[in-house]
């Protein structure tokens, strides 16, 4: 029997993730040094299920030795845990203190603002984003991230169209499921101000892009029902 494209999806997923926590953990053995590999490892542990690996007790370990290392990669160590584990309060002071202690590394930032929108603080996460790419233009993680939050709580739609717009733009060396997942939100923003027409070449070119996002799909064939003129060339039903 042939296996069904949604299982072999799965199991190149498991496989992926099997491989990136093999190659974290040897990046740490060959070089103790590492706090990147470190502080990667550890949000694998507390978000990976455990039968591909996922450990509380190896991540809690992982924290202990980085904060033996530095004050300041320890709070960004402890922030990672706790944002896995689902304590964002103690999230968003820990990586509050690393950007304090870290000022010239991006990633703190960008997880703070990841850890105030599991908070519950959208306008917070966009504000942290917006200074981050304010400083670091080309970092194109984080224009991504400000797009898809205004997108996903309908918060500041002009500064979120602009921010996937500049995405997008600049996307020639992202995967295709990340363009997929920009123009998706974009397609919902264009579509929140009514520019319908514009939000069907977004959703197209996601579709192009990722043929399996299911949403870019969905709302791509609910457009054209409601509007024939919208979808004229469509043919995706």
């Amino acid at each position: 029997r042939r296996r069904s494209p949604c299982r072999h999806r799965r199991r190149r997923g498991r496989d992926a993730a099997r491989q990136a926590r093999h190659a974290l953990e040897r990046a740490v053995e060959l070089d103790s040094d590492n706090m990147r590999a470190r502080l990667m490892l550890i949000r694998f542990y507390t978000l990976a299920p455990w039968i591909l690996g996922g450990s509380r007790s190896k991540a809690s370990q992982l924290v202990e030795a980085c904060q033996q290392r530095s004050e300041a990669w320890g709070h960004e160590a402890k922030a990672l845990y706790a944002l896995g584990t689902g304590d964002t309060a103690t999230a968003v002071t820990s990586f509050a203190k690393a950007q304090a202690l870290l000022p010239r590394e991006r990633d703190p930032a960008l997880f703070l603002a990841k850890a105030y929108l599991a908070d519950q603080q959208p306008r917070a996460a966009i504000r942290t984003l917006e200074r981050l790419v304010e400083k670091y233009p080309r970092f194109q993680e984080a224009w991504l991230e400000l797009g898809k939050i205004a997108a996903n709580n309908n918060l500041h739609s002009v500064r979120g169209m602009a921010a996937l717009e500049h995405y997008l733009a600049n996307a020639d060396g992202e995967s295709g499921a990340l363009r997929a997942q920009a123009a998706t939100a974009l397609a919902r923003l264009y579509l929140n101000a009514d520019r319908t027409e514009e939000a069907v070449t977004a959703l197209r070119r996601a579709r192009n892009d990722d043929p399996g996002n299911r949403e870019a799909r969905r709302l791509l064939s609910s457009i054209c029902q409601s509007s024939s003129r919208a979808c004229a060339d469509d043919r995706s039903g």
